[in-house]
């Protein structure tokens, strides 16, 4: 698979599958947006990339937030001028019985896992 310069923005970038993805993305020549919550994080993936001579871009940003997506992608555009491919990879999972989640954690669920993907 070649990639070479295609534009790839991926959420939850910072760990898991997010992180995996980006690594290899990057080694068959995409220039990644790493997107994640944990700007910390994504610093670390993004100089794992770089290291191997990977393009990488690294936002903290939160997928629930309709004005943090809209400042990631006005970022990738600024930077790169385009997007080529997104990847919804951002989520989150609330485990142990459903007559025991609380209505917040039922709602940073929806707001991630489906609010997120939408926005």
């Amino acid at each position: 698979m070649n990639l070479n310069g295609k534009v790839i923005i991926i959420t939850g970038a910072s760990k898991g599958i997010g992180r995996a993805a980006a690594c290899l993305l990057a080694e068959k020549g995409g220039q990644v947006v790493l997107a994640a919550r944990d700007g910390s994080a994504l610093q670390e993936v993004s100089r794992s990339i770089k290291r191997g001579r990977g393009i990488s871009l690294a936002v903290s940003s939160n997928v629930r937030r309709e004005g943090s997506v809209k400042a990631l992608v006005n970022q990738v555009i600024s930077r790169f001028g385009r997007i080529d491919v997104l990847i919804n990879n951002a989520g989150v999972c609330v485990y142990g019985p459903v007559t025991q989640t609380t209505l917040d954690e039922w709602e940073q669920v929806m707001e991630t896992n489906l609010k997120g993907v939408f926005l």
